[in-house]
């Protein structure tokens, strides 16, 4: 009775060791669904779906592309910087936009390259725009204010988007303003325009005539 006893005892270690060892690419068709998870090193899977929230401790690192529901991680972001350089002055009248000719870095936004002055954001969301304006204005003081055009229409002023120019005579001045823009739709458009005199906007010193950046801070 004990050799048979120790025969299927040796047996079914034997088909346990057999089971253990099985190459786990005999499984890799298998799917499991759990309802929790906790993972003491590390988890390697080819796919992982995750329904609820996930909170990470740690840093998180990633070899191909973040994405959401609202698009790639990428899709998300939106700037633009973008000055006026020149050798030599530019007499910009009463009425006209400010021109940017240098695109020093740029994402979903896009400057019209006909006009220099015109910037459509192909990003809805909340953005902060800042600008600055270097020059003489030999006659009187004047303005600029950066305006918006929603669906194509005309541009109208935005709140807090007007900043003077107060220098007057032979004198070179510069000034800068900010602000914060709610409510941008992916088509909007806006110019910065000068106001009610002419200005000479002045780079030849090696500095910007002027300047403008756009940052998307809110979706």
């Amino acid at each position: 009775m004990i050799p048979y006893i120790f025969q299927r005892s040796a047996a079914y270690v034997a088909v346990s060791l057999a089971l253990l060892h099985a190459p786990l690419s005999a499984n890799k068709q298998c799917c499991k669904t759990l309802g929790s998870l906790a993972v003491k090193c590390a988890l390697n899977v080819g796919s992982l779906s995750v329904t609820n929230n996930v909170t990470i401790g740690g840093n998180v690192t990633v070899n191909g592309t973040v994405s959401s529901t609202s698009g790639s991680f990428g899709d998300l972001l939106a700037y633009g910087n973008w000055v006026f350089l020149s050798t030599a002055t530019l007499d910009i009248a009463a009425g006209n936009s400010i021109p940017f000719n240098t695109d020093d870095a740029s994402l979903n936004i896009t400057l019209d390259p006909v006009t220099e002055s015109i910037f459509t954001v192909n990003l809805a969301g909340t953005y902060l725009i800042m600008y600055q304006v270097s020059g003489n204005a030999p006659n009187l003081a004047t303005s600029f204010t950066l305006k918006r055009s929603t669906g194509g229409g005309a541009f109208n002023p935005l709140v807090g988007g007007t900043i003077d120019f107060p220098f007057d005579g032979d004198s070179r001045g510069e000034v800068a303003n900010m602000l914060i823009v709610t409510g941008v739709v992916a088509g909007d458009q806006f110019q910065l325009f000068n106001g009610p005199q002419t200005i000479a906007l002045d780079a030849a010193n090696g500095g910007n005539g002027a300047a403008i950046t756009f940052l998307r801070i809110h979706g």
